[in-house]
């Protein structure tokens, strides 16, 4: 069948430029451990045309996302018509394959640096950049080998996700006119429609990346068994990384306190935790490589923290896009007025009675207005199935509860007469 109004090239130039993106990381990756100088000009050629099939494919999802092509999942869950130019950005980076291809930009944003100022360490330091870009790559795939599901594709269409296929909606070419649901998208979650959440993701993704080029070289120095010469290079690399890495946990932290009203940086968020970790890391593995340079002694310490480093971002960036770190069931209290003036105190009198009365030990918000209309941001959201995409809501009492999946998706409403621990909301904490 062939659909109407479907752009269908941009879906399947997006697919073909991340096929030839994992293709040439690969090929990087193998030509630059072999032996040879052919090898390592092919190896450098390979990176950079990965890297150049990267930026095109980039391009391309900016591209459909700025242009509101409805008919592909990514661009439909995190665009809308009434979506402010300037947080295009925020939306790209909002889901997981946005994200990482922004941390694969950066990456190759170094790696093509390296490949002119490494020198004689060019072969295995970019070779390991090369290994870890096509595993990245990897995670956008979105290919089946048999039965294994290996990566999401941005460009994927609505009509071609697994629990579409098949469905009568299907079955009409002309589906994008038919269906109301297709005029316009989900949109942007309204807490990321902050100026903090356009400058803060790339920062911190700069600083994910920059922790791969000292670990380059501490596999470099291993393979080689050299321990001396790459030191100036690498300590140069660990300081940047020190810089823009912490410059990004505090703009993270900046867009909490003033977008969520959590008065707090770190105490709050998990993301940040495992952002914060890493960075203490390489705090201690950067001075312990100017210890190195300086007196030495110190050098199996900071090849393990230097590695340790990179590893934590790693396995921080599988936790928090996993859903394993912790409950996936979080829960946040907004306190109201609103209601029979109820909550006449201020934030820390609220927390502290509700602690005490009720042993409460979620996390409480700032006292908000909830009304759909001049309420908090938040509840303008909630309240409205022109901003969430899904339903109306109305909150007339205390205790209502709302549900909003892992993606930031409105899910349900539940009243105040709707017991929190309700077959409703405990099978939605499972999971079930």
């Amino acid at each position: 069948m062939n659909y109407i109004g479907e752009h269908l090239w941009a879906a399947e130039l997006g697919r073909g430029l991340t096929a030839f993106s994992f293709a040439f990381a690969l090929l990087s990756a193998v030509a630059y451990y072999q032996k040879g100088a052919q090898w390592k000009t092919l190896g450098r050629l390979a990176f950079r045309l990965h890297a150049t099939a990267l930026f095109g494919l980039i391009g391309t999802l900016f591209f459909i996302m700025a242009n509101h092509y409805f008919e592909f999942d990514y661009v439909w869950k995190h665009t809308s018509l009434d979506l402010a130019p300037r947080y295009l950005f925020s939306a790209f980076w909002e889901g997981q394959e946005g994200s990482f291809l922004l941390w694969m930009f950066w990456n190759a944003i170094l790696g093509w640096i390296l490949t002119y100022s490494a020198k004689s360490f060019e072969g295995p330091v970019v070779g390991v950049f090369a290994a870890v870009q096509a595993f990245l790559v990897s995670m956008i795939l979105g290919v089946y080998i048999g039965d294994l599901h290996i990566g999401y594709s941005p460009f994927i269409l609505v009509r071609e996700l697994s629990e579409n296929v098949g469905l009568p909606w299907t079955q009409f070419a002309d589906y994008l006119t038919r269906f109301p649901n297709f005029a316009d998208g989900s949109g942007l979650n309204p807490l990321l429609q902050n100026y903090w959440m356009t400058i803060h993701p790339p920062t911190l993704f700069l600083g994910f990346a920059s922790t791969l080029v000292p670990f380059s070289y501490a596999i470099a120095a291993l393979l080689r068994k050299d321990y001396k010469s790459w030191i100036n290079s690498a300590l140069i690399w660990s300081f940047f990384s020190v810089g823009i890495l912490g410059v990004g946990i505090l703009m993270g932290g900046a867009w909490a306190y003033e977008a969520l009203s959590f008065g707090g940086f770190w105490a709050w968020d998990p993301v940040e935790n495992t952002s914060l970790v890493p960075w203490l890391t390489m705090v201690a593995g950067a001075h312990l490589l100017l210890i190195q340079r300086n007196k030495g002694g110190v050098m199996p310490s900071a090849l393990f923290l230097l590695i340790l480093t990179f590893l934590l971002i790693l396995y921080s960036t599988f936790l928090t896009r996993s859903g394993v770190l912790g409950d996936d069931f979080i829960i946040l209290g907004f306190p109201s007025n609103d209601f029979g003036f109820q909550e006449p105190g201020n934030e820390e009198k609220i927390a502290d009675f509700c602690q005490k009365n009720y042993g409460v030990t979620f996390q409480m918000m700032s006292k908000v207005k909830t009304s759909a209309k001049g309420g908090h941001p938040v509840f303008q959201w909630l309240c409205n199935a022109s901003q969430n995409g899904v339903s109306d809501a109305k909150v007339s009492w205390n205790f209502n509860k709302f549900l909003i999946d892992e993606n930031g998706r409105w899910v349900a409403h539940h009243p105040s007469r709707v017991a929190p621990m309700s077959e409703e909301i405990t099978s939605f904490a499972k999971g079930k």
